[in-house]
């Protein structure tokens, strides 16, 4: 008789609960890997609506929101802006590179020609 492999064995609908357990199993590892990042971002809404809370009997909770999203918008616009920079910077980078690795190629071809001579 030929050996039985385990996958062989298995119904269609047993094969298929294995397979979604798995892909189960890798969406759960990916959602897990997020939640440093996720759970720093829940703690910073559950404080800013802790101080909206506080606040409410205040007429400065509209000022409140208005200044979080403002230094929201700031904080974006910096970043926005450090990107551009950083895009500039590579971009030139790779035109500096692009000169050097033609430079080269042309000292190697002139090598190549003494070499054949």
């Amino acid at each position: 008789p030929i050996p039985c492999v385990p996958w062989q064995s298995q119904t269609s609908g047993q094969y298929q609960r294995r397979v979604h357990g798995v892909d189960t199993g890798a969406k759960l590892h990916n959602l897990l890997g997020k939640e440093k990042v996720l759970r720093l971002e829940r703690s910073a809404v559950v404080q800013f609506l802790d101080e909206l809370a506080f606040n409410l009997e205040s007429n400065d909770s509209h000022k409140m929101i208005e200044q979080a999203i403002q230094s929201k918008t700031n904080q974006l616009t910096d970043d926005i802006a450090t990107l551009q920079t950083n895009n500039k910077r590579l971009e030139s980078d790779a035109k500096s590179f692009a000169k050097k690795i033609q430079r080269k190629a042309n000292e190697l071809e002139r090598a190549e020609k003494r070499h054949a001579r």
